[in-house]
């Protein structure tokens, strides 16, 4: 056994025992490293794997179970919130989609799969039961994030000098989900920057450039059209209390990836082009509109959607050009394939989140008690506009991760509603206690 999957099962072993006698979010903190790393597709677990070791499955199991040992001593929210129950509903609607037309090619049974990620984030939720433990899960995606940008030196597969697939966990293989996925994660690992010490500071700092330089060996133009979205978001809207620091530290990361800019990247970001005439892009491009117009035809004739899985098989009836591509759009794929129904809930889950973030940032902003609550609803904000923006040129309509963070925001609400619980009681004791005769 190597030392690295030596060193990954020990701390797999770990969160999973730690999960059961101590706090169910371990597991969590260990489902979602997993879900990161994806040892299964890595050199180093492979040999566990082989031997009909379930990594995710696994450690969801023991999260599932630790929530449940952890209800039983503790008082837990029983109560479904709103974003819930819109993700419980695009769940219902994708079980109805394969039933009614189910996958001509067969591939991953989308149903499944958003189920697991709604009960996931089910115990995510009512796991992450304070500010402290909500820091843990972000330093545990932020570190995981950065391991796996580490190892796209040594893993990834490439086209010329651009990262393709390889790397990465199970649902961001891939160069451009890949990507997508570690821009995602830059707000998160700058706020954590920012409310460090100096020593840990520096390691972010390093961290931060490692992910920085995978995402531009990715060459992924949707990745960096999203960052820049990022940054037009982090501006205007920093906390009035951080926005000198959030600035300068914007500033910085901005030379330090234009010093890791190399020929290949800026050689791939010139053909980006804005217009929608097919023969003004270059072929990748002009595959991609040609796909969306399709995904816009193909919902015309099927306001209810032709099913999950089904927009390839059926894509040569509306661009025979492009047989078998995907559609390289988030929202036109859920179109298509969920019908309205499942792209107006789609639209309710995103608003909703875009909501949250913001009320809770004005909300407490001008407050000193709670002003971190205030900063990871902002870093929550641009994360999610990022990813967004990134979903504009990638499927990601059944990526696990797309929703866990668009429920983030009702985590954290949860969360600030919980910590004023016992303020709000002892208030309502003094009122009550002054209002005795």
């Amino acid at each position: 056994m190597s030392l690295t999957v030596a060193a990954f099962m020990l701390l797999y072993v770990a969160l999973a025992v730690a999960c059961i006698i101590r706090h169910p979010v371990y597991g969590i903190i260990g489902y979602y490293i997993t879900y990161i790393l994806s040892p299964a597709a890595r050199w180093w677990g492979e040999p566990l794997a082989a031997m009909g070791f379930r990594y995710s499955f696994i450690m969801a199991f023991i999260a599932a179970v630790g929530l449940g040992l952890y209800a039983a001593r503790e008082k837990t929210s029983k109560s479904i919130s709103r974003q819930e129950v819109f993700l419980w509903l695009l769940v219902g609607i994708v079980w109805l989609a394969g039933f009614f037309t189910p996958p001509l090619a067969g591939g991953e049974d989308q149903a499944v799969k958003l189920t697991k990620t709604a009960l996931m984030i089910f115990i995510l939720k009512r796991s992450v039961t304070d500010l402290p433990k909500f820091r843990w899960l972000i330093w545990a995606l932020v570190l995981a994030s950065f391991y796996g940008a580490l190892d796209t030196r040594l893993m990834a597969d490439r086209i010329g000098s651009r990262i393709q697939a390889g790397s990465g966990g199970s649902d961001f293989l891939e160069g451009n989900f890949l990507a997508a996925h570690l821009a995602m994660m830059l707000p998160f690992a700058a706020m954590l920057f920012l409310r460090s010490r100096w020593p840990v500071r520096i390691f972010l700092a390093a961290a931060s450039a490692v992910i920085v330089d995978a995402i531009i060996q990715c060459r992924s133009r949707g990745a960096f059209l999203a960052i820049a979205a990022g940054v037009l978001v982090a501006l205007p809207f920093a906390p009035s209390r951080t926005r000198k620091a959030i600035f300068a530290l914007t500033l910085v990361g901005a030379l330090g990836g234009f010093l890791l800019i190399d020929k290949g990247f800026m050689d791939r970001m010139a053909t980006i082009n804005p217009g929608l005439d097919v023969e003004e892009q270059d072929a990748s491009s002009g595959g991609r509109i040609l796909a969306w117009k399709a995904a816009i035809s193909m919902a015309a004739d099927n306001p209810l959607g032709v099913g999950y899985n089904n927009f390839k098989p059926l894509l040569e009836n509306y661009a025979p050009s492009i047989p078998g591509m995907d559609t390289h759009n988030t929202y036109l794929r859920c179109l298509a394939e969920l019908g309205f129904q499942g792209f107006a809930l789609l639209l309710l889950l995103i608003g909703n989140s875009l909501w949250q973030s913001h009320r809770l940032r004005r909300q407490l902003a001008a407050t000193s008690r709670d002003h971190e609550y205030a900063l990871w609803s902002y870093t929550i904000g641009v994360g999610l506009a990022i990813y967004l923006v990134a979903g504009m040129f990638i499927s990601t309509t059944y990526i696990e991760e797309f929703y866990v963070i668009l429920l983030l925001p009702d985590v954290l609400s949860a969360l600030y509603a919980s910590s004023r619980k016992p303020v709000q009681e002892e208030n309502l004791a003094l009122s009550a206690e002054g209002a005795r005769p």
